[in-house]
């Protein structure tokens, strides 16, 4: 086909296929009720601009209603020459139609800023919707949810909703009022010409529904496809160590043009489709403008009509070639953004299985926690935790032991509102954790998490995002304890070094100790620690435990800790096994029992023997 790059054979077939099936194609659209509710929130985040809007199209009409005037005043010059006036006559329409086009350039540069701000306008207020919305979300989305997804919805699909009700309302809007105007002045010139130029259009209109549903169709499957790409791109940039280390390039690099070859297969069939609509409308402009030529000329042959009226009449047609050929331009912006809303609205309609009661907190929180009988499963799947009870009195150090899959991280994620928690099962100082709102929550209860997470920011603002804007001095206090600052000074700029993303330019090890750091920067009731020691050497993992000693005296820790070493220095000892607390008590009591803990005890000192060989 002329203008379509020559792609694969396998692109052609595709495209061929789809293209000769298009009209007859069995489509499955999404359920209608379930488009127009989508379509419905979309115009609520249009209404709060109805007063530009309102504007907008007035001066849109304005601007058209000036336009219509120029073929008018032409009509009146050309009909004074036929009848021998002077020369000088001419000046007066001329002169109006300059003031008019000069009149009509003005309003219409007003009426596109009023409303192409509000597209603007509702993209900032997508934007910013979109992201407290994704604020909200627990962690469980995002575990279900791949990031090249939400990345593709929040930017292509963004935009693309901004085009349609940018580009896509004004020039829509713009179309019907200039097909309204025209079409008036054409019929007061001659009803039979209009007649006989729009003879053409009902068949036009039932033969491109089909295309355009089609075209809706692609739109939504492109837009994924697009998100899968992003999805790969994420992934692998993320993973590059792994990408490498393995040797997987080519691999990756395969799997990439499996998914290009695939958008650009979709994208030129879109194309394709928006260049047949273009290309109908271009010729039916032709065709129309064919016709009036013929029977317009012919009358004015025979005297019925005169030359100032057929000059008139084809200046109003000419007026109507582009809103008709845009119009295919237009519908095209309107499919994607409408595939694009669609992707979009399902992300902003996501709301978090965590649910608060919102409870004001009247009272200083003391740091007392409680579990009772709690039950637990992902998904309604097998039960992680049955029946576990535990109690942690404020100001109490307790060490969370078990092996892998014991339910030791469900649980601490449980307690810090990560997860949804059954409604009478944990309670902070009386109170089931389900009445506090979240910030009250996530205030007094901080966990420092197993993985280490660190923004593209300084090593200062890395550690005061644990607080609430804290001073130097607090931050400097918090990387002592956490045995980093002395590390922290040999960077090239001290506190003020960039880190890379996700912290990167830092060993494991360094990340740990900040990670702590943000955790104490500020004190919080119930201090929460998954495993933040296994990747600092045994001296390192002792100094942060003793200056933790000195810390919060009256803060609760609850610690999760596979070396058993570090977890003999707390108040109690917790043993998870299947699920619930299996043993309970200090280090001599349960090694003196001889259960669980002391094979666990046993098993990590003949390792450590081993090594030691």
């Amino acid at each position: 086909l002329p203008g379509i790059p020559l792609l694969r054979t396998a692109g052609n077939n595709m495209l061929l296929r789809h293209f000769c099936n298009m009209p007859w194609g069995r489509i499955m659209p999404k359920p209608e009720g379930k488009a127009r509710a989508s379509m419905r929130r979309l115009t609520g985040y249009l209404w709060k601009y109805r007063g530009r809007l309102a504007g907008g199209f007035c001066l849109l009409a304005a601007a058209n209603g000036l336009g219509i005037t120029i073929p008018w005043f032409l009509k009146g010059a050309v009909e004074s020459l036929g009848k021998g006036v002077p020369a000088e006559v001419i000046l007066l329409p001329a002169l109006a139609i300059a003031i008019a086009a000069i009149l009509r350039g003005g309003v219409r540069i007003a009426a596109r800023h009023l409303l192409l701000g509000v597209s603007r306008g509702v993209e900032y207020d997508l934007r910013t919707e979109l992201f407290r919305r994704l604020q909200s979300l627990s962690p469980t989305f995002f575990q279900k949810t791949s990031t090249g997804d939400i990345m593709s919805r929040a930017t292509s699909d963004l935009n693309a909703v901004r085009m349609l009700l940018g580009p896509g309302v004004t020039h829509g809007v713009n179309s019907v009022i200039v097909y309204v105007f025209v079409l008036s002045a054409m019929s007061a010139i001659s009803l039979k010409l209009t007649f006989f130029a729009f003879i053409l259009f009902p068949v036009w209109i039932v033969g491109m529904k089909r295309i355009f549903t089609r075209l809706n169709e692609i739109s939504r499957t492109s837009q994924e496809a697009l998100s899968d790409i992003s999805t790969h791109v994420h992934e692998n940039i993320s993973g590059m160590m792994v990408v490498k280390v393995f040797a997987q390039e080519e691999a990756e690099r395969r799997r990439f043009r499996k998914l290009n070859d695939n958008y650009l297969q979709l994208t030129s069939l879109h194309a394709m489709l928006r260049a047949f609509v273009f290309s109908l409308m271009t010729a039916l402009g032709g065709i129309g403008a064919l016709v009036i030529l013929w029977i317009g000329g012919r009358a004015v042959i025979a005297g019925d009509m005169t030359l100032g009226a057929f000059v008139a009449f084809y200046s109003y047609l000419a007026m109507l070639l582009w809103p008709t050929i845009a119009l295919g331009w237009i519908i095209g912006l309107f499919q994607q953004g409408k595939a694009s809303w669609e992707r979009l609205s399902w992300l902003m309609v996501q709301e978090p299985d965590v649910r608060t009661a919102g409870l004001a907190v009247s009272r200083p929180i003391r740091g007392e926690i409680e579990v009772r009988n709690l039950h637990f499963a992902y998904d309604g799947g097998s039960p992680v935790l049955e029946g576990l009870s535990l109690r942690v009195s404020p100001g109490e150090r307790v060490a969370l032991v078990g092996g892998v899959g014991s339910g030791k991280s469900t649980l601490v994620r449980l307690l810090t509102g990560l997860l949804p928690v059954p409604e009478g099962t944990i309670f902070l100082d009386g109170v089931d954790v389900n009445r506090y709102s979240h910030e009250a929550l996530r205030r007094a209860i901080v966990l420092v998490p197993q993985e280490p997470f660190l923004f593209s920011r300084t090593v200062q603002a890395n550690v005061a995002f644990g607080g609430d804007s804290p001073p130097f001095e607090t931050v400097r206090a918090a990387t002592d304890l956490a045995r980093f600052t002395a590390e922290v000074e040999q960077f090239p700029n001290g506190f003020q070094s960039m880190l890379g993303e996700r912290g990167l330019t830092l060993s494991t090890g360094q990340r740990q100790r900040a990670t702590i750091a943000r955790g104490v920067v500020e004190e919080h009731r119930v201090l929460v620690l998954d495993d933040i020691l296994s990747s600092l050497d045994g001296d390192t993992a002792q100094g942060i435990l003793d200056e933790m000693r000195g810390w919060g005296k009256d803060v609760s820790f609850l610690f999760i800790s596979h070396d058993l070493s570090a977890a003999q220095q707390a108040d109690r000892i917790l043993v998870m096994d299947g699920g619930r607390i299996a043993e309970e008590g200090k280090h001599e009591d349960l090694i003196k029992r001889g259960g669980l803990y002391t094979r666990m005890h046993e098993r990590r000192r003949l390792m450590a023997e081993l090594e030691a060989l």
